[in-house]
C-alpha cells in the first residue's frame, strides 16, 4: 500500500459520534481505510475502493488493534452508510461510499451554512436527509417506543449496543405497524430474541431481520394436550 501522497479529512469529523462517542480503535479502523483505498481507478478496483486483509494488517492499524474491534468498527461504519463491503477468498473488499465527495476539497470550500445545517452528523453528504434522523424532528411515539424497546432488548440478549440506522429502522418499525397492533409486535419482539430458530440465530438481529420473520414469530401456537387437559 501506498504511504506518499494525502487524503482529506473533513473537520465535520468532530461532530460525528465515531470522535467522541466510539472506541478509539474505531476511528484508527476508519481513517486506515480512508486513508488505504484506491485514489484512483486500476484494474482491480473503483476509486475509493480497495482490499484489505485485516488479519494481517492488524499492526499497521494501530498497536493494540483486535479483529474483534475491527469487525464491530467495520460493522458501525456500514450502518452508518460510511463503507460497504464484500467478503473475497483472502479478505475483504471495502469501498468508502461516496469517496469522490469526501476528497474534493472544492466541495467544503463552496459547502455553504444551510447545506451544512441541513444535515445530521455523518460524514456522508450523500445521505438523503429523509433517511436520517433531522435534528428537531418530531418521530411518532409509538415507532420510537418499538425502537427503543428493541435496542433494549439487543443489548440485554447480545451484551452490545445495538447499532441503529436510525432512518431504515424507523422505516421499518412505522410499517410494522400498520399491520400489527403495537402490543403484539412489542410481544413479538421478546420472542425474537428468544427465538431459537437457526436463522434468526445465525442473523446479526436487526430491525431488518426482525421485520422479515414477523410472519414466523406471529405464527400460532399449536395446542397441546396439557392446553387442553381440564385442571383438577
Amino acid at each position: 500500500m501506498k504511504r506518499s501522497g494525502a487524503f482529506l479529512i473533513a473537520r465535520k469529523i468532530f461532530d460525528n459520534p465515531i470522535w467522541a462517542e466510539k472506541p478509539d480503535s474505531w476511528l484508527r479502523v476508519w481513517l486506515y481505510i480512508l486513508g488505504h483505498v484506491n485514489w484512483e481507478k486500476n484494474g482491480k478496483f473503483e476509486r475509493g475502493e480497495g482490499f484489505f486483509d485485516f488479519n494481517r494488517e492488524l499492526r499497521l492499524i494501530g498497536k493494540g488493534v483486535t479483529i474483534d474491534q475491527v469487525r464491530k468498527a467495520t460493522t458501525w461504519l456500514r450502518s452508518s452508510t460510511m463503507i460497504s463491503t464484500m467478503k473475497s477468498t483472502r479478505g475483504t473488499i471495502v469501498k468508502v461510499l461516496n469517496y469522490n465527495r469526501l476528497q474534493d476539497y472544492g466541495h467544503y470550500k463552496s459547502s455553504s451554512k444551510s447545506t451544512m445545517k441541513s444535515h445530521v452528523w455523518t460524514e456522508n453528504e450523500h445521505v438523503d436527509t429523509k433517511e436520517v434522523i433531522i435534528k428537531n424532528t418530531t418521530v411518532p411515539s409509538a415507532t420510537r417506543e418499538l425502537l427503543d424497546l428493541f435496542r433494549a432488548s439487543f443489548k440485554t440478549s447480545m451484551e452490545v449496543e445495538y447499532l441503529c440506522n436510525w432512518g431504515k429502522d424507523m422505516k421499518l418499525f412505522k410499517g410494522m405497524l400498520e399491520q400489527v397492533e403495537k402490543d403484539t409486535l412489542k410481544k413479538l419482539v421478546g420472542e425474537f430474541f428468544k427465538s431459537k430458530d437457526a436463522f434468526i440465530v445465525g442473523s446479526d438481529r436487526s430491525v431488518g431481520v426482525f421485520s422479515s420473520q414477523l410472519n414466523k414469530l406471529n405464527k400460532p401456537r399449536k395446542l397441546t394436550i396439557w392446553d387442553t387437559a381440564p385442571t383438577i
